[in-house]
């Protein structure tokens, strides 16, 4: 049952009931150790290192024996429900202070993002756009999950979601924050006696997130806007739980458990195996009531899960000074708390024993520990020399042993470095090498629909007769420099480099969502960066150069090709591949820099313009080959990667809006699949 406790809330925010501390007195045992012992014990170990290690555990010890003849001796003069409730009350305490330090650090980056210039021009111009360029590094500087931008009229202007929520930011936006309590405060000017922010604990569309909101002003103090940052409440839980070292419970205001960080997952996974039924964790409407009045008293029941007793102390959770929901601290209770009831005598007539005995098992464990902290120095050199083949055997299963499994785990992991930056050093970003890394990548052969891009310097011998070699070397680094961006910004993989041209894949070795909208991406971003590079070019009076892009989509056999323990090489290989080699060739004779087969186009027909339909008899292929020149994005479009993840049905609306030409048929992307064609 449920034990009511004369404590009132603020006690518990404020901290007031703290554990009593032991009475001072001195440790007159200290006078009497016999002199000539003890200097016959510090010549003993003062030279060595396990002298050394033991030495201060025997002062400790000492020490502590004394210290607990008067902890055990007021733990037996009260009770356990005693000592449990002064160490909740001490959690309570941390959980508020850990709560108040959230919001600080939201306020904080409420005030970096409000008085940020710009901002409010941009609110008042509703250019999500600009909002973005302004408030999205401070939402990420601060590692904000939620992060909302709204109009003087109540409209979202911008939503912002941490990546370490792992949700679709579409999933967690509240379409009518702007019509909460929150939002009409700051919108409506109101103030408080701590100011015109305001935080909350609310209930939106998705789930429950804890908010704090902050008025943005313009340089003449007018209201334009105001700007929410927050957390769900499952991550402010786990970060409170860790912070007070204690599981927390929010309860609604009819006692419903609204979030716990209690193991109540785990009795529904062993319940769901034949175990027993998870309790329940619902308070009581009179629970609620007391913790909630206006003189709160605090609430202390145990709690059972999965053989596990804790001891729950609820109270209300205090938001800017107000009690917003009831909240349970729970702390488990163990076999630790029992033993504290030894008696003092017992440890009295033990402690000369422990000393005996700690002196002799120190010495003997400190010499246990020196000797494999010796052979992982000494290995440690070998590594040091860039010598990888060395492996430490484990000898105990101690600290010691761990840390010698984890020098090993090291060293092995030296060695797959190396392994992967020989693979791969030369064709792949450092996502690919991790995922190589974590087994995620099949190296062997296989069958995989990818899009391939193939690009070529125009004319590139006359080029190369025309410079002097060291020109041409530096030039070609150059635009290489500019194209591999390119590359990178959207997370194409680099095959290789033949001569002048680049090979260039998507969806291998990765899988990756809208691989044909990636490539098409990359070339649109190449031809803007051969702009920049020509234009450089210019300024150094040095000669420009024309490229060729073929792009195709389709089924290629990729793998590591070549001789085993000579070279390999991961590449792509099919008829995909020479499409895309012949489509590069073809754009001499479209007269265009971009020529892309149907089959891509196929994919990428919203987003982008073409030139008419094409059939290009290509080198050998008996039929021939349909394609488009590219003339650029539709209009209302931008190239970035925000399109790589945008919704179909939005990129039709800005195509519509900026008067571009739709579609007619249905994009594949349309139907929500993570990797099209994959």
């Amino acid at each position: 049952m449920a034990e009511t406790l004369p404590v009132l809330a603020s006690d518990l925010e404020g901290g007031a009931l703290a554990l009593p501390g032991p009475p001072r007195k001195r440790f007159a045992g200290i006078r009497n150790f016999p002199g000539r012992i003890y200097n016959l014990i510090m010549r003993l170990i003062a030279g060595s290192i396990a002298g050394k290690i033991i030495a201060p555990y025997i002062l400790i010890l000492f020490i502590l024996a004394m210290v607990a003849v008067f902890v055990v001796s007021r733990l037996v003069s009260g009770s356990l429900d005693e000592q449990f409730t002064n160490k909740l009350l001490d959690r309570g305490k941390a959980t508020n202070e850990a709560l108040v330090k959230v919001e600080a650090e939201q306020l904080q980056a409420l005030r970096l993002m409000a008085n940020t210039n710009g901002v409010a021009e941009a609110i008042v111009a509703k250019d999500a756009e600009q909002l973005r360029t302004f408030v999205y590094p401070l939402q990420v500087n601060a590692r904000l999950d939620l992060a909302d931008v709204i109009g003087a009229d109540g409209q979202i202007l911008l939503a912002l979601r941490g990546d370490e929520l792992g949700l679709d930011p579409e999933s967690v936006i509240d379409t009518a924050l702007g019509k909460s309590a929150i939002a009409k405060k700051v919108l409506t000017g109101v103030t408080d006696p701590l100011g015109d922010k305001f935080t909350e604990l609310m209930i939106v569309e998705w789930g429950t997130a804890f908010y704090t909101a902050a008025p943005v002003k313009t340089e003449e103090g007018k209201l334009v806007g105001v700007i929410l940052a927050g957390t769900t409440l499952e991550r402010l839980l786990d970060r409170l739980s860790k912070e007070a070292q204690a599981s927390l419970t929010v309860y609604d205001l009819k006692g419903k458990v609204v979030s716990t960080s209690l193991p109540l997952a785990e009795a529904v996974i062993e319940f769901q195996k034949g175990g027993p039924e998870p309790p329940i964790l619902d308070v009581d409407q009179a629970v609620v009531e007391q913790v909630l009045s206006d003189k709160p008293s605090l609430v202390s029941r145990p709690i059972s899960i999965t053989g596990r007793t804790y001891r729950e102390l609820t109270g209300a959770l205090v938001v800017r000074g107000s009690p917003v929901s009831p909240l349970g601290i729970a702390v488990r209770v163990t076999a630790i708390e029992t033993a504290l009831f030894a008696s003092r005598d017992q440890l009295t007539a033990l402690f000369g024993g422990m000393m005996i005995v700690v002196l002799f098992l120190g010495l003997w464990l400190a010499n246990l520990i020196v000797k494999p902290l010796t052979a992982l120095v000494n290995a440690n050199k070998v590594v040091m020399k860039g010598e990888l083949n060395i492996e430490l055997p484990i000898i105990s299963r101690d600290e010691t042993g761990l840390l010698t499994e984890s020098f090993n785990l090291m060293v092995e992991g030296l060695r797959d470095r190396d392994r992967i930056k020989n693979m791969f050093s030369q064709y792949v970003t450092g996502a690919v090498a991790d995922a190589v890394l974590a087994g995620e990548v099949k190296l062997g052969g296989e069958q995989r629909v990818l899009s391939i891009m193939m690009t070529d310097i125009r004319n590139f011998t006359g080029l190369s007769e025309s410079v002097g070699p060291d020109l041409l070397v530096e030039m070609i680094n150059r635009y290489f420099e500019y194209m591999i961006d390119s590359i990178m910004e959207f997370e194409g993989i680099l095959d290789k480099f033949i001569g002048d041209g680049i090979l260039i894949e998507f969806n291998a070795p990765l899988y990756q969502n809208r691989h044909e909208l990636r490539a098409m991406c990359v070339a649109l971003r190449m031809r803007q960066m051969l702009l920049v590079f020509n234009e450089d070019q210019v300024n150094l009076e040095k000669p420009t150069i024309r490229i060729g892009m073929g792009l195709h989509t389709g089924p290629c056999i990729v793998g590591n090709i070549g001789a085993e323990g000579k070279k390999v090489e991961y590449t792509a290989l099919g008829d995909t591949v020479n499409v895309a080699a012949r489509l590069e060739s073809a754009c001499k004779e479209v007269k265009s820099d971009m020529c892309i087969s149907e089959t891509l186009y196929g994919y990428v027909r919203d987003f982008v313009d073409v030139g008419s339909r094409q059939a290009l008899a290509l080198k050998g292929k008996s039929v021939p080959v349909y394609a488009y020149t590219v003339k650029g994005l539709k209009p209302g479009l931008t190239l970035g990667v925000d399109l790589l993840t945008m919704p179909i049905e939005e990129v039709r609306r800005r195509v519509y809006e900026a008067g571009g030409e739709l579609a007619d048929e249905d994009s594949p992307y349309a139907l929500g699949a993570g990797v099209a064609a994959g």
